[in-house]
């Protein structure tokens, strides 16, 4: 199989799942390069040294926005708190479903623009702090 469906993403907040989820971007992973170049440097080519350091994107959640629903309650009054949140992304793997979960500040909650003939939708969004785990969960 060359590819599989999104359908069926999941974010999971402070172990609890987050309603009407339209699209979950899972965090990045980065590792910076240190340019260690000298003048000694063969045929003037730059060498780099690894950093040490993985650097997590943020996890980027987009939502039916329903004001004074439940869900807003929730995130707000968990944004408000500050602090780390547990999280768990689930995707659709291979087989089954793929976790990624650690402890995240949530660092923005945005609703869109009412627009004429739209729908409401919001953004929230994670940094995640620390490390991550990948696994294989079941559904």
């Amino acid at each position: 199989m060359a590819a599989i469906s999104a359908f069926g993403a999941e974010l999971l907040l402070g172990g609890t799942k987050v309603a009407n989820v339209l699209s979950v971007a899972p965090p990045s992973k980065t590792r910076e390069a240190i340019d260690a170049t000298d003048h000694d440097s063969e045929d003037g080519i730059a060498e780099y040294i690894d950093s040490g350091v993985i650097r997590l994107g943020e996890v980027s959640v987009t939502i039916h926005y329903i004001p004074g629903s439940t869900g807003d309650t929730a995130i707000h009054t968990k944004m408000d708190a500050g602090g780390l949140h547990t999280f768990e992304v689930r995707e659709r793997a291979a087989t089954g479903k793929w976790a990624t979960s650690g402890n995240a500040i949530i660092t923005g909650y945005e609703p869109s623009a009412s627009e004429i003939e739209g729908k409401l939708t919001a953004t929230v969004t994670l940094q995640p702090s620390g490390p991550i785990t990948r696994a294989a969960v079941t559904p």
